[in-house]
């Protein structure tokens, strides 16, 4: 659960993961948003589906590296 914490930017104490296991998470992500697409939309045609796929993948990684800025900014005496 750290492991996850740290990839998203929610830790306190300016925990980072490695490489291998960032493109370990990225990659399960990618399948659980992947697959979770087509339970929601089951009747949605591949590009829809594409699309959202690549929205949501938008929207996570940005929240993810906004969380991690906030977190180099609090390191460093900022906010």
């Amino acid at each position: 659960m750290k492991t996850l914490k740290a990839y998203f930017g929610l830790t306190d104490d300016g925990t980072r993961v490695g490489p291998g296991t960032s493109i370990g998470i990225s990659l399960a992500l990618s399948m659980l948003v992947s697959i979770g697409l087509r339970f929601v939309i089951p009747g949605a045609s591949p590009v829809v589906r594409l699309v959202l796929w690549f929205v949501v993948m938008l929207v996570l990684f940005r929240w993810a590296a906004s969380n991690a800025e906030k977190q180099r900014q609090r390191r460093r005496g900022g906010r």
